[in-house]
């Protein structure tokens, strides 16, 4: 039981993220199913979703942005050219409780 409320604090520290936080959500989700991570330019086609191209620009601060306040924050690892989570346990919960 702790533990489960150990990691619900994960996802309620991403309140903090105000408007980039449903960049934080995509991100974190994908990387939750690609064990050995994703590239940036892999998330970027993920939050530009539904965008258009001339968006890019801007969608691509966002998520230089919102990738750097994850890895700050202990969510993900930047490992060569791939983020992906820091913690095993984490991205296991983080699939378990958001995409399964």
């Amino acid at each position: 039981m702790h533990c489960i409320l150990f990691l619900m604090t994960w996802d309620e520290r991403l309140d903090e993220y105000q408007d980039l936080e449903i960049y934080a959500r995509v991100i974190l989700n994908a990387l939750s199913t690609a064990e050995a991570g994703l590239t940036k330019g892999q998330l970027l086609q993920l939050t530009m979703n539904g965008k258009e191209s001339t968006e890019q620009h801007q969608v691509n601060m966002q998520l230089t942005k919102v990738l750097d306040m994850l890895e700050h924050d202990g969510y993900i690892i930047r490992k060569e050219s791939n983020r992906k989570f820091r913690s095993p346990l984490l991205r296991k919960w983080w699939k378990y409780k958001f995409m399964d």
